[in-house]
């Protein structure tokens, strides 16, 4: 089978909803054995809807973290590991911003990849695969983003430093970078999705996660072998250029 995983071991964070669990689905049915990590009391009954299993964890708190790789290493060493878990909080201008939210965000989306980076390679067989969740948003923005999309800016610079660090022991490092997905998280906007559509060069702002999963399966397969240090943009042309709707309206 082309892209299989079969006999490789997978652990997923943010892996009961949206792209993370959409992103389990896609390596069972590639044959991996998949862990799925969150913070969800019905978190049992996800992973064993998709024939998963779970560990608790809240990768704001490092020692949770260092408690989920210590439990998955009980039973196996990971192949794959997707560091997902994401606070998707756009917040407000920086000038009304508070540090409580600027904290709340940078403890899941940079201090949680951070602490699943420092802890993540140990449990790891060499010649892996380190696949983070970052954002289209850091490299198109818009007002009032923040502090998710710097959040997401220092993520992109800590999955470069880690593929050089792990480079040597053949594991990658990469980064997908989605723009609008329609997951919990981010809930189908009608209105964002006719104005942020016109800057896309395929003319909508959303994908359903169908579109976004095939790009972690190809950075967790072989054959995607010799891609690291990628921030990979599935945005659908999100600021390429102006479009024609755009060129109208000017």
């Amino acid at each position: 089978m082309n892209f299989s995983l079969a006999g490789k071991t997978a652990l997923i964070t943010g892996g009961t909803s949206g792209i993370g669990r959409s992103v389990a689905g896609r390596f069972i049915e590639a044959g991996a054995e998949v862990w799925i990590a969150g913070r969800r009391d019905s978190g049992t009954r996800i992973a064993d809807d998709i024939g998963a299993r779970f560990v608790r964890a809240d990768v704001s708190r490092e020692t949770d973290v260092v408690e989920m790789f210590d439990e998955v290493g009980r039973h196996a060493r990971l192949d794959i590991l997707v560091l997902n878990a994401g606070d998707g909080t756009l917040g407000k201008p920086i000038q009304s911003t508070t540090a409580e939210t600027f904290e709340q965000v940078n403890r899941v989306n940079l201090y949680g990849t951070f602490f699943g980076l420092k802890h993540g390679a140990a449990a790891m067989n060499d010649n892996g695969s380190i696949i983070c969740t970052s954002s289209a948003a850091t490299e198109y923005r818009l007002a009032g983003f923040e502090p998710y999309v710097s959040s997401k800016a220092a993520l992109e610079s800590l999955v470069r430093s880690a593929a050089i660090e792990l480079g040597a022991r053949g594991i990658r490092v990469n980064a997908v970078c989605p723009g609008g997905v329609e997951t919990e998280m981010a809930p189908y906007d009608a209105g964002f999705d006719r104005k942020v559509g016109k800057l896309a060069a395929i003319g909508r702002a959303y994908m359903n996660v169908t579109e976004i999963v095939g790009v972690y399966h190809l950075l967790a397969a072989a054959e995607g072998g010799f891609i690291t240090g990628q921030a990979i943009r599935v945005d659908g042309g999100l600021g390429l250029g102006c479009t024609p709707a755009v060129f109208d309206k000017l």
